[in-house]
């Protein structure tokens, strides 16, 4: 439509420009034998091959600012901590490919420390030593500490750790979908922390913060990039995707049910392996 209109800032768009072809040559013919409208084209091809140069360069810019409201938001996730010692019992039922049912048992403990916090998993039969040990030191301005312990023979009691990295600890914890670097939620300590553009989503009816956590060094077992929702009301992580390096997805993460700042049920899926985990917990009898 010609004349003047309304025109939405958020969308792309052209101003109509005059159609020089439409007037006399004789009317717009410059001193040198040029015309406006010639020059005009002349111009916008430069500015074009500079856009060229130059967008690379801007989005590099932009790719390394560091996102503070991310970081503001990292950091209260990070140095949230149970409010006490405790320990829960429950276990895991994974259910495979072809939907066979399988449970573990798990035992959870959380030991406060002024500096940091120790998560212990244990897998294994209730009325035995355990089969499989996993700790995860939590410090709210450094790295997870994961060390890991699976016996080679049935009845074999812990023995020392071995002492992994992020990258190494993502591996399967009792032969769960969960690796161990989900149970320390591993991505959260990735560098390159943002929002995203729609920073506030619904999900399961509650309002959250979407992060978007991208690995700068991605192993071909681990994942590449993920996005998590942060509920907005109690600040803990609701709902996360993660994709590999060829942006596919790997898993879905969903939480069930909290207690304490504690989660209590939690349900991850592979989309790889087609196999899905359901992590239950509940507070210790006595």
């Amino acid at each position: 439509m010609k004349g003047e209109g309304s025109h939405e800032p958020s969308r792309d768009g052209f101003h109509s420009v005059p159609d020089f072809t439409q007037r006399s040559r004789e009317q717009y013919q410059g001193r040198d034998g040029t015309r406006p409208y010639q020059s005009m084209e002349f111009a916008l091809g430069i500015l074009a091959a500079l856009l060229l140069v130059l967008a690379p360069l801007a989005n590099t810019v932009a790719e390394d600012v560091p996102d503070k409201e991310a970081a503001g938001l990292l950091s209260e996730l990070l140095s949230q901590r149970p409010p006490e010692d405790l320990t829960l019992e429950g276990r895991l039922r994974i259910s495979n490919s072809k939907g066979t049912l399988s449970r573990v048992h798990i035992k959870y403990t959380v030991k406060l420390h002024p500096d940091r916090w120790e998560g212990i998993y244990e897998a294994g039969p209730a009325d035995a030593p355990p089969a499989e040990r996993l700790t995860v030191v939590h410090h709210q301005n450094a790295p997870n500490h994961y060390f890991h312990w699976r016996a080679s023979t049935p009845k074999e009691p812990p023995g020392e750790p071995k002492n992994l990295s992020g990258d190494q600890a993502a591996i399967p914890f009792a032969g769960s979908d969960f690796w161990l670097s989900d149970l320390g939620l591993e991505f959260l300590h990735w560098p390159k922390q943002r929002l995203a553009k729609d920073k506030i989503r619904m999900r399961n009816h509650r309002l959250c913060h979407v992060l978007e956590s991208t690995n700068p060094n991605p192993a071909d077992t681990n994942y590449a990039h993920v996005v998590s929702w942060i509920d907005r009301e109690f600040g803990g992580l609701i709902y996360a995707v993660a994709y590999d390096a060829a942006g596919r997805k790997v898993k879905v993460f969903e939480l069930k049910s909290f207690t304490k700042n504690q989660a209590t049920g939690m349900q991850m899926w592979n989309e790889k392996t087609d196999t899905k985990t359901y992590l239950e917990l509940q507070p210790e009898a006595k």
